[in-house]
């Protein structure tokens, strides 16, 4: 069940704590730094998520066309940014049962859309053992 109460917007100066300000600016930190999947840097194979980062700059870019190609699913995460949003002002409440549902849902789509560009012989999601760093590590 979701329960939409917007008496609550008053409560954003709840989301203005150190915790959450310290959160963005460590992402921010991070999609700067750290552009490359770590999955596929130390495995050589990559993640069922590879390409959102891209697609989520391309959205930002305003070039939605170049969005759906580096990851179909990107929408998904602007989704759930603002129902965590939504929920950390209390002006949302998700029932526990339909998130598992949602989340469920989501994995699935996430690991459909990944088999699929990985035997599709997508230039996004590859695999090259060769390139990770635990085969070299061990060779």
């Amino acid at each position: 069940m979701i329960k939409f109460n917007p008496q609550n917007f008053k409560n954003v100066k709840k989301l203005l704590t150190f915790k959450a300000v310290f959160a963005l600016f460590a992402l921010a930190i991070l999609l700067l730094l750290m552009y490359h999947c770590p999955f596929s840097y130390i495995i050589g194979i990559s993640c069922p998520g590879c390409g959102m980062t891209r697609s989520l700059m391309s959205v930002l870019h305003l070039d939605i066309a170049k969005a759906f190609y580096y990851h179909p699913l990107w929408w998904l995460i602007i989704i759930f940014a603002i129902g965590a949003f939504l929920e950390k002002i209390e002006v949302l409440t998700i029932d526990s049962r339909l998130r598992n549902i949602i989340c469920g849902f989501v994995a699935t789509a996430l690991f459909a859309v990944y088999f699929v560009r990985l035997f599709s012989g997508s230039d996004i999601v590859s695999i090259h053992f060769e390139e990770g760093l635990l085969y070299k590590l061990f060779n």
